[in-house]
């Protein structure tokens, strides 16, 4: 994705009438390749007027395989490819092509949020109010604990719900739009639209870097300067303060305050097991330094088949019997090294 994943191979840019035929061209060869695979498309803004790469979704498969890339090149007598996690680009007929593999459950969640350029970027700087993360597999929250994230939790993976809570309606999204300033007022549209939280001043250094490069962005923000004189007053000025983000939340995501509330339990949980094994606990008993002191505890947790397992046993165990489990491990790991 961004047209320039194949380094030293000199692409070309395509117009819109060649972009389009090449792209029939390159699914009707991916469908005979793979003919019980889901294929997608990734749709653009109704006028734009050339493509330097070609987008598409594929379904993942569990039994895929390096195989799977070797196909492709055959297939396509490609040149140029280059893997980047589960993105496989490869060039066809000078062009970049970019297939995106993902499990079956995330197909049209991926698909709406790369469709329309950055549209699924500027939705997910809309949710950054909420500390929410919008991303190709849905909406999430990221729970902390300490300085620590503990887990992720998905919110919604429901595209009507994701938009309708912003305000926005996910069919009018689907309809697409006519150019750039059509999606950027629909973006504008929503009642949570805040400007500090597209600016580059407010975001953090991975944001800030990665939208500067992007053309669409940068677009957006001249967009809103544009329209400065009819910009809504700030966010904190338009939402009473007593409408903390969890409520609601938890109030329009259905089944988001159950799974929180689970990992809440969680972290109680691994509290608990905390206050009986740790580190300082086990430098007590057997006198480690930090090096062996690693050792010892990845030998004790390799002895359960599942770090679920081990923390269920500490929290079975008395004080006295997590001792003599430390000391029994600590004397075996001694006599290894002997």
């Amino acid at each position: 994705m961004g047209g320039n994943a194949l380094k030293g191979f000199e692409c070309i840019r395509l117009d819109r009438d060649a972009y389009f035929q090449l792209e029939s061209e390159v699914i009707a060869k991916l469908r005979i390749l793979w003919p019980h695979r889901q294929i997608l498309t990734i749709p653009a803004y109704q006028s734009k007027p050339s493509f330097g790469d070609m987008d598409l979704l594929v379904e993942k498969q569990a039994d895929d395989s390096a195989l799977l890339y070797s196909q492709i090149i055959d297939c396509f007598q490609s040149r140029a490819f280059f893997k980047n996690s589960n993105i496989f680009s490869f060039e066809y007929q000078r062009f970049q092509i970019d297939l995106i593999f993902e499990e079956p459950k995330y197909l049209l969640l991926a698909q709406a949020y790369f469709s329309w350029n950055d549209r699924g970027n500027l939705i997910g700087k809309l949710y950054h109010r909420f500390s929410l993360n919008y991303g190709h597999h849905g909406l999430k929250f990221k729970r902390y604990h300490g300085k620590q994230m503990f887990q992720e939790i998905v919110v919604s993976e429901d595209l009507n719900r994701i938009w309708g809570f912003l305000g926005l309606s996910y069919e009018r999204d689907l309809q697409g739009f006519k150019d750039l300033d059509e999606m950027f007022m629909f973006i504008h549209s929503s009642p949570y639209f805040d400007l500090r939280y597209f600016q580059y001043e407010n975001l953090n250094t991975e944001s800030r870097s990665r939208d500067s490069k992007r053309k669409t962005y940068q677009a957006f923000l001249d967009f809103c300067q544009s329209l400065a004189q009819s910009m809504p007053p700030p966010l904190d000025q338009r939402i009473s303060p007593s409408l903390a983000p969890l409520p609601l939340l938890f109030e329009y995501f259905e089944g988001f305050q159950d799974r929180y509330d689970q990992v809440t339990d969680d972290i109680e949980r691994f509290e608990h097991f905390r206050s009986k094994f740790n580190g300082a606990l086990i430098t007590q008993i057997c006198q480690r330094t930090e090096q062996s002191l690693g050792k010892l505890i990845m030998s004790i947790k390799s002895s359960y088949p599942s770090e679920r397992d081990f923390q269920d046993a500490i929290e079975q165990m008395g004080t006295q019997e997590i001792h003599q489990m430390i000391l029994a491990h600590h004397h075996r790991l001694k006599a290894i090294n002997q």
